[in-house]
């Protein structure tokens, strides 16, 4: 239940929080909305009541928070960060339990598709895997971004303001670098991971040359791959 409280947190985030600019009230609505869908396979209970009332209480003080600060990475992660505790309380203290119905029903709905489709949704495994794959998408760029923002490395245009091209592209690198790193720590196979790394370097060689920006890559590379790493090995250790 943890991993799947904190699984459709994470996925109703990424599209409300994955650009720079502070979330809107549509975008909020449209978290809302994600999280609502994905909770109706919790039985309905006084306590899966409270945890939505929660979790939209945090949306309402996100929105007003983000509009009125200019670290949203640090607000972000440090939000991200209480989710995590929340969904742990609710998974071990409150007792909420699948709604078998609604499992059936979603699976019977993927075997249309394929009759011979095998699919357990509310598989431990699967579960840990996209908690993994959620976390590395959109949650680690967070901390990223802040740990760029306090060391002064953020990529700057001729006139001194951030250069959103190059950190949109260090964004979507950085989200399949991790990826990568992720499944092969996953699968053990961690000798290819010296090679995503050397790879990365070698596109960039030529950009090396400037001192701030090589900064910025090597603190980008090395934060990125060990989050890749530490996520990888936490998710081989409960997978086994």
């Amino acid at each position: 239940m943890f991993f799947y409280l904190l699984s459709l947190i994470m996925l109703s985030r990424l599209y409300s929080l994955f650009r720079d600019e502070a979330i809107t009230l549509f975008k909020l609505v449209i978290m809302m909305a994600i999280q609502l869908f994905f909770l109706m396979f919790i039985n309905l209970t006084f306590e899966l009541f409270v945890l939505m009332v929660i979790l939209f209480s945090i949306g309402l003080i996100e929105l007003f928070i983000e509009k009125k600060s200019a670290r949203l990475n640090l607000i972000r992660f440090i939000l991200f960060l209480i989710l995590i505790i929340i969904s742990l309380f609710f998974s071990r203290g409150a007792g909420l339990t699948f709604n078998n119905w609604c499992l059936s029903l979603a699976q019977d709905t993927f075997r249309e598709f394929n009759p011979e489709m095998n699919i357990s949704i509310s598989g431990l495994h699967l579960i840990i895997i996209l908690t993994g794959i959620f976390f590395l998408l959109n949650e680690a760029n967070f901390f990223i971004r802040f740990i760029f923002e306090i060391s002064g490395k953020i990529p700057v245009t001729k006139t001194n303001e951030p250069d959103k091209t190059e950190l949109n592209a260090g964004r979507i690198i950085g989200i399949l670098e991790r990826l990568i790193i992720f499944f092969f720590v996953t699968v053990g196979q961690f000798a290819a991971v010296g090679f995503v790394i050397a790879a990365k370097s070698i596109v960039r060689y030529r950009e090396l040359e400037n001192r701030n920006f090589a900064e910025y890559v090597l603190i980008g590379t090395l934060l990125s791959s060990l989050l890749a790493i530490l996520t990888g090995f936490a998710a081989a250790r409960l997978l086994s």
